[in-house]
């Protein structure tokens, strides 16, 4: 995996106002799969706190046994990253009944988002939203969802890209995504949305009530 240097200088880390506002817009919902309730997510910027949970939750529940592709990815360093550098990236939280459902971390500027859009960089959901427990359903639609968003209100149309591990290969096909441009350096897949698959997607999670405008 690609290493950034993690940057901790209190004076760099801002706010990205446009991280703040972007979700404000819309109610984002999730089903909890045992009742089939529809449940109120909260979708936002993430924040250190998230961090914490991540650690005291999500961390000790991956099984040494299983090889889950992402249970190696530091997301408490990924988030402070994103608050280091919001001009480059963002990282989003999607919480539910007072718990921390999934992780998106976003590059927003900067390597090839000027040709390809949103570089969609790390997705997670929490263990209890997999296999065999999977306790709610529509965690991993809305993360990518929070990418798209954000590609729009940085004008890149919904235009959003990513390496795929190869565990989320079907995932992404059957949300739209298509291949190009062969592999990355790491021997990934590479994916892409372009602008009219993005709406179609984003329209298809409205329509099944994932989510809806905001009268606020």
């Amino acid at each position: 995996m690609r290493s950034w240097t993690k940057v901790t200088q209190p004076w760099l880390v801002t706010v990205d106002r446009r991280s703040l506002d972007l979700m404000r817009k819309r109610r984002h919902f999730i089903v909890r799969r045992r009742d089939e309730l529809q449940i109120e997510a909260e979708l936002r910027p993430s924040t250190r706190e998230d961090g914490l949970r991540w650690a005291r939750d999500w961390a000790p529940r991956w099984p040494a046994a299983m090889a889950y592709e992402d249970a190696h990815w530091d997301w408490a360093e990924l988030i402070e990253l994103a608050l280091a550098l919001p001009l480059r990236f963002a990282c989003y939280s999607l919480l539910a009944d007072r718990r921390l459902q999934g992780l998106r971390f976003l590059e927003v500027s900067e390597d090839e988002v000027h040709l390809y859009g949103t570089h969609a960089l790390r997705v997670s959901t929490a263990p209890w939203n997999r296999a065999p427990e999977l306790a709610y359903r529509g965690v991993g639609s809305l993360l990518v969802a929070a990418g798209l968003w954000r590609s729009h209100a940085d004008g890149h149309g919904g235009q959003m890209h990513c390496s795929s591990l190869p565990g989320a290969e079907r995932f992404h096909r059957r949300n739209g995504m298509v291949r190009f441009d062969g592999v990355d350096e790491e021997g990934l897949a590479r994916y892409r949305f372009m602008t009219g698959r993005s709406q179609i997607y984003l329209e298809r999670l409205r329509r099944d009530g994932y989510w809806e405008e905001s009268e606020s």
